[in-house]
């Protein structure tokens, strides 16, 4: 048994295995302009003849070419001979020799007719396990690889009335194992093509995103291919209109993230675009379209991809969406108005800015980024309650690249004469609750009152990254130096001072609602404006606390 399937695995054709040179004969010129089936028939015959006669004369075989010469051909294949066990042989045959000729023998060995009875037998009974193995092992036969269709693949057209999704359904198929992943067309391309579901899809990526995290990079590979092939086969035929954004996720509701937003690399993001409507409007709830998505993680090869595909989201460039950043007990945070330029310089991904900008998206759009407090989680329950709020607006995305201190961002928008002093403003709010009473119930508005206020450039943002060559390249541009504004919180000790140093003369500011940490950004100046009335309403009850308590009478 040993020898038999080492010699299985090193060299199939070396089998004890007599087709009596059928394949030879077919090929000879007496067979040239006869009918194939006339031909093949003939030549059966000839080389079962021929077998028989070397059986005779002493000749051991593993096995023989069938004596029935109806088996020989089927329309559309040419010619495939079949053999038997020879007598006595049959023992030799078990199910793991059958899995090792699936594997390595081609159909003219003429053993595959081992496998497909072998198949019929297993997935007809209560051990479908074993089909489902035997069907696996054939994804490393080397008579199939190459071929990714039923109708170029003779082996699995010869197989096809054995494939499992005939007798399971195509989840379980899919999901059955990765090896699967060279036969997924094939089984995929007999059945109805509305039973790839994005629900599906979803599993595959589920799949993708967990062995990913495992580094298995092998088998990720088939996972990919896997979601590549049940999406050509959910295309077919290849005028079929990608499914609209509410169905481009795993159940039809915008409140579920889209197959965009679960993607885990930029592959499975880029095999997801032939699948979905990219370019009829949004794609998530809150306005995001793909280029937001892509430009968000710093994909640019997928946002390239995107943009010039023919469903390329030419007229999305500019929209913008509206992203609730998270929600605590404390505060919420909101970003206004923002563009996939903004997504792409926040990333620091000079590689998305030039895919952006090259296919003309606008420069100098402004964004807002709001952060507004909750007093212990309890905001405005109680009348006349007061929070906080701070508020970023008329950001534009040179500001992004230079708080960030992305030199290469800052260059690509500098080339494209972006505004050097444009500038943003920091708003410090205080937010009143006003109760009004009418016949519909008690309803309220939110008043809000300027504490302060100031502005800021890019270089502002800049010196406080840390970054000197972003501040020279600013400098160079023509940015304006003769007035700064400075954190107000800013430390004797902090990195800044050294760079100040660059510009002796300029006229210094404070920025009182400008808190800036080593290595913090926007949102930590934000979040502290916004839990000051935290620490207000901390105060007042550690005051009620201390109160002595009256004695009993």
């Amino acid at each position: 048994m040993e020898p038999l399937q080492g010699l299985i695995r090193e060299n199939c054709s070396a089998l004890p295995v007599c087709l009596g040179d059928f394949y030879k004969c077919f090929k000879e010129p007496k067979c040239q302009g006869k009918s194939k089936r006339i031909c093949a028939f003939t030549c059966g015959r000839e080389a079962y003849a021929k077998c028989r006669k070397l059986r005779k004369s002493g000749t051991s075989f593993l096995a023989f070419i069938d004596s029935d010469h109806k088996r020989i051909t089927e329309s559309r294949l040419g010619p495939i001979v079949s053999a038997t066990p020879a007598s006595g042989m049959e023992k030799f045959f078990t199910y793991p020799v059958i899995k090792d000729i699936a594997a390595h023998c081609g159909l003219q060995s003429g053993l595959m007719r081992l496998v497909s009875e072998t198949l019929k037998r297993y997935w007809n009974s209560p051990r479908k396990a074993r089909a489902m193995q035997l069907m696996q092992q054939l994804s490393f036969n080397p008579d199939f690889r190459g071929n990714e269709t039923e109708k170029q693949n003779h082996l699995l057209l010869y197989l096809s009335r054995y494939l499992p999704v005939r007798w399971m359904s195509l989840r379980d198929v899919v999901l059955y194992s990765h090896e699967f992943a060279p036969l997924q067309f094939a089984f995929c391309s007999v059945l109805d093509p509305g039973l790839v579901t994005p629900e599906l899809l979803a599993s595959v990526i589920d799949k993708i995103a967990a062995v990913a995290s495992v580094n298995e990079i092998e088998i990720k590979a088939d996972w990919s291919l896997t979601l590549r092939s049940l999406i050509r086969c959910a295309r077919r035929p290849q005028n079929k209109p990608p499914v609209p954004p509410l169905q481009c996720r795993q159940r039809p509701s915008m409140d579920v993230p889209s197959l965009f937003a679960v993607a885990p690399d930029e592959t499975t993001f880029e095999l997801l675009l032939p699948y979905c409507d990219i370019k009829s409007g949004p794609i998530e709830k809150d306005g995001s379209t793909v280029l937001h998505l892509a430009a968000a993680r710093g994909w640019s090869k997928a946002l390239a991809v995107t943009l010039d595909s023919k469903a390329g989201p030419a007229l999305l460039l500019n929209a913008t969406r509206d992203v609730q950043l998270g929600s605590s007990a404390h505060f919420s945070e909101t970003l206004l108005k923002m563009t996939a330029v903004h997504e792409a310089a926040h990333a620091s991904s000079p590689e998305c800015l030039e895919t952006l900008l090259a296919h003309g998206a606008a420069i100098e759009r402004t964004a807002t980024l709001e952060v507004m407090g909750h007093t212990l989680g309890m905001a405005f329950e109680k009348d006349d309650a007061i929070e906080h709020s701070g508020v970023l607006q008329e950001v534009r995305p040179l500001h992004l690249a230079s708080e960030r201190g992305c030199l290469r961002c800052i260059q690509v928008f500098l080339l494209r004469n972006a505004s050097v002093n444009a500038e943003m403003v920091l708003l410090h709010n205080k937010l009143q609750w006003q109760h009004n009473f009418t016949h519909f119930g008690i309803t309220g508005d939110i008043i809000p009152t300027p504490i302060s206020n100031c502005t800021l450039r890019p270089l502002d943002l800049a010196i406080q990254s840390g970054c000197q060559e972003c501040i020279l390249a600013l400098l160079g541009a023509g940015a304006k130096s003769d007035e700064l504004t400075l954190p107000g919180r800013l430390a004797a000790e902090d990195q800044t001072s050294p760079l100040l140093q660059l510009l002796p003369d300029a006229k210094l500011k404070t920025c009182s609602s400008w808190y800036v940490r080593k290595g913090g950004h926007f949102l930590q100046s934000l979040r502290m404006i916004a839990s000051l009335g935290q620490f207000q309403e901390a105060m007042t009850d550690s005051e009620v606390s201390v109160k002595p308590q009256p004695k009993e009478t």
